[in-house]
């Protein structure tokens, strides 16, 4: 009973003080040897539309399967990755999807497909000052697609790519089916920078044209509470979560050198706050009297 308040008063202490020092600074696939399941994501509000009747009554219908030609398909390995899907048309940038996705639950891989309608194509092309070509289609289209795959942990493992083309199925000759884009998404040590990604691969079949890219993020190995990853906690990690706390809240967005912002996020809401860093306090604390203690056990309360 005296370690343990001796380890929150201890705690305690400390974080108070840590707080007001920051304060003055900051105002289905197979595998080899599994299947991969597969998750059609739910459609965007893109492939809708609206429709008035005589009386002036709007109703919001859904575009036929015939327009819907289009798919993106993700596969993340392991950990979460953000995706955000966008179109360029005429009328200017359309949102499609803002999400986050990572391998469900008791999986190590997921596959997410994500649908999307074929690309405009004009009669007259000159009469646009912006024009899509694919070197896998025959047609010019005025609309095409984009798409960022980030790392949420890190700001700089961010992948983007523009100018994807859905074709028309009703305009192109080989290609008159699913025009689908594939990346398949994984964590790799020791790359040279944040995301690499490999050369796309085309393959048309059956009408369907399929082009896939693999791309791989930097994964950094850390322990939970290693904020500053010296294989050590201690008082020097609670600093740096509420620096990270502090950066956040002020509006700053840019990564702190030899720090690893997943490793502040003690209890995984997906946000780093005060309450994490006094988590590594008491964990700090606690060790310094001789406990044995877990994150899991603080979170809990079973201290």
């Amino acid at each position: 009973m005296f370690r343990k308040l001796t380890a929150v008063c201890i705690a305690s202490t400390i974080s108070c003080t840590a707080i007001c020092s920051l304060t003055n600074v900051f105002a289905e696939e197979s595998s080899s040897n599994s299947t991969i399941e597969t998750v059609i994501w739910e459609k965007s509000n893109s492939l809708y539309f609206e429709v008035k009747d005589e009386e002036g009554n709007v109703s919001i219908r859904p575009l036929p399967d015939s327009k819907i030609t289009g798919q993106i398909a993700v596969t993340v390995h392991d950990m979460p990755i953000h995706v955000t899907i966008t179109s360029t048309s005429t009328e200017g940038l359309s949102p499609y999807y803002d999400v986050d996705i990572a391998p469900m639950e008791g999986q190590s891989a997921t596959r997410y497909i994500f649908l999307l309608d074929y690309s405009e194509m004009p009669q007259d092309p000159s009469q646009f000052e912006t024009t899509f070509v694919s070197p896998y289609l025959t047609q010019i289209y005025n609309a095409s697609y984009n798409i960022t795959i980030s790392d949420p942990s890190r700001e700089e493992a961010v992948y983007y790519e523009s100018e994807l083309v859905i074709a028309d199925p009703h305009a192109e000759e080989e290609v008159n089916g699913i025009t689908q884009y594939a990346y398949d998404v994984s964590f790799t040590q020791g790359l040279e920078s944040a995301v690499v990604a490999s050369s796309p691969s085309a393959v048309t079949e059956s009408g369907n044209l399929t082009v896939s890219r693999n791309l791989q993020f930097l994964w950094i190995p850390y322990s939970l509470g290693d904020v500053d990853n010296n294989q050590s906690i201690d008082t020097t990690d609670a600093y740096y979560t509420l620096l990270l706390y502090s950066r956040t809240s002020a509006g700053t967005t840019d990564e702190l050198e030899g720090v690893i912002s997943a490793a502040a996020d003690i209890n995984k809401d997906d946000s780093i706050d005060t309450k994490d860093a006094y988590y590594i306090l008491l964990y700090y604390s606690f060790s310094s009297v001789g406990k044995n203690i877990t994150f899991e056990d603080i979170i809990n309360g079973n201290y």
